[in-house]
């Protein structure tokens, strides 16, 4: 008997970790249907970007013109200059011959020999955003010049103050949805009914009563893409990044912004200040989110992803050409790269260790200062440790790097 009994209890003891098994299998089984579809819906933004040359869309290089010459006209470049060019697209003024409105600018012109601003493609999130300063324009901005360093853009042919549609149904929120969503994960339906409005079939593609219409899908996995010039006297060149979405939130938050957090100063960008400015070590690969209450502390977690906004200022560095005439303003010196977390921690602040932070290591290893590496009388300190600005995106899943395509 009693060996009956020692038997039903280890039996026991394996039927339970048996069962311990199955929750893991399937968040092994949810992981890996998200990095399949991650996949795909990367491979699918890739191949339309290609194709429909979101690279070098127009709306990127709007024409602005001179407010009292209406023959003068200049083109703008949101890779080099960010803010002039969104200046130019709201307006249509040049800022240059509207000093009393055009306030000299945050964001000075990229450097030419090095890298351009990224700027993020994002016609969802443009058109969730749509009428609201700045959250609109800049990603992650929730008061009019707060901090203008990752510029949100969007596409030519869904501009409809530029291009009406004869439809009235046809709307920039639709348009949105219609092309940067993934193509698969169709509805169909499963009965017959061939009185119906839109006559049912089993297996048939579920249609939305819409003109024109439209076919029915999950609009679960979205994306956006991450343009950058690797140097940015080449317009020629734009490497594109492909950001996969799973289920982003777009409801607004409080102050009318979407699920996205700026690591920054909310003044001008400056590299003296560590009030709210990111802190980024080389040494051991991490960078320092500050936060100042309890409740504001970031639920960032790892597997996730930072972005590097940090736009450095430097005058007339040599970057392997002659120097350039003096510049009345310093150049800009943007970063503009991703970093999976690997771990979070929290310790307090380096520089003021009475102010909280999330320690995040990262897994690829991070940029030096461009500032520090440009020029050679710098101290080795400002090579490794330094100030800088970043971005996180709520729902964002995966990033796929898809290199630079030259213009045709």
């Amino acid at each position: 008997m009693i060996e009956v009994l020692v038997a039903i209890f280890v039996m026991a003891i394996g039927l339970m970790a048996l069962l311990a098994l199955f929750p893991l299998g399937v968040l092994r089984m949810g992981k890996a249907i998200q990095d399949e579809r991650t996949a795909e819906t990367a491979q699918q933004a890739s191949l339309i970007g290609a194709s429909k040359n979101f690279r070098f869309d127009p709306y990127y290089f709007p024409r602005g013109v001179h407010k009292t010459n209406p023959n003068d006209i200049k083109q703008y470049d949101y890779f080099n200059n960010p803010e002039k060019a969104d200046w130019v697209n709201r307006l249509g003024v040049q800022p240059e011959s509207d000093p009393f409105n055009y306030n000299p600018p945050y964001v000075q012109d990229a450097h030419p020999q090095g890298p351009s601003f990224p700027i993020m493609l994002d016609p969802i999130g443009f058109m969730t955003t749509f009428g609201l300063t700045p959250g609109q324009a800049w990603v992650g901005a929730t008061k009019p010049k707060s901090n203008y360093n990752l510029a949100r853009v969007t596409l030519d042919f869904f501009d409809f103050k530029k291009y009406p549609s004869v439809n009235p149904s046809d709307t920039p929120s639709r348009s949105g949805y219609e092309w940067f969503v993934m193509r698969d994960e169709l509805f169909f339906d499963s009965e017959f009914d061939p009185t119906a409005p839109l006559p049912k079939y089993p297996g048939k593609a579920r249609l939305v009563n819409t003109t024109p219409l439209l076919i029915e899908r999950d609009i679960r996995y979205t994306y956006a893409y991450m343009l950058q010039r690797p140097r940015n006297a080449d317009k020629s060149v734009v490497n594109m990044t492909v950001m996969v979405f799973n289920q982003r939130p777009l409801s607004l938050t409080g102050n009318l912004s979407l699920n996205e957090t700026l690591f920054a100063s909310q003044k001008a960008p400056t590299f003296t200040k560590y009030d709210l400015d990111s802190l980024f070590d080389r040494n051991t690969n991490c960078i320092y989110l500050p936060y100042k209450l309890p409740e504001d502390r970031p639920n960032i977690r790892p597997g996730e992803w930072l972005f590097d906004c940090t736009v450095e200022r430097a005058h007339n560095l040599n970057l392997g050409e002659p120097l350039l005439p003096q510049q009345p303003t310093p150049w800009a010196l943007p970063h503009g790269k991703f970093h999976r977390i690997v771990a979070v921690d929290d310790e307090p602040f380096p520089p003021d260790p009475t102010i909280a932070s999330l320690k995040c290591q990262v897994e690829e290893k991070l940029l030096r200062s461009r500032i520090g590496e440009l020029n050679p009388i710098a101290l080795p300190s400002t090579l490794e440790v330094y100030a800088g600005q970043v971005l996180y995106f709520e729902g964002l899943v995966e990033v796929f790097d898809k290199g630079p395509l030259t213009v045709r």
